[in-house]
């Protein structure tokens, strides 16, 4: 099962600390995984970091940078407008 989990910063963060970070869990083949999407509030770069639990801590695998993070919001300007009544 994957569960999401957001970090947010705390009010006294700098700007060197993490900004954001979108953690994903579930385990495969007895192991557990954990990918998590990373970004700090002085870049505007995201990672990809991938992890595995071995002896009950966290282990990075790779970390990799996202060159092509697209977040688009969908547009539901067509699913907003009047519906026009058909004739019957």
């Amino acid at each position: 099962m994957i569960e999401p989990q957001t970090h947010h910063p705390t009010s006294n963060s700098t700007a060197t600390e993490t900004a954001f970070v979108v953690s994903f869990s579930e385990s495969t083949n007895n192991q557990e995984r954990r990918i998590r999407y990373v970004k700090r509030q002085d870049n505007s770069q995201f990672w990809r970091v991938d992890e595995s639990r071995h002896d009950g801590s966290w282990q990075v695998e790779t970390v990799e940078p996202i060159e092509n993070l697209q977040c688009q919001q969908p547009d539901i300007t067509d699913a907003l407008a009047p519906k026009a009544e058909s004739a019957v």
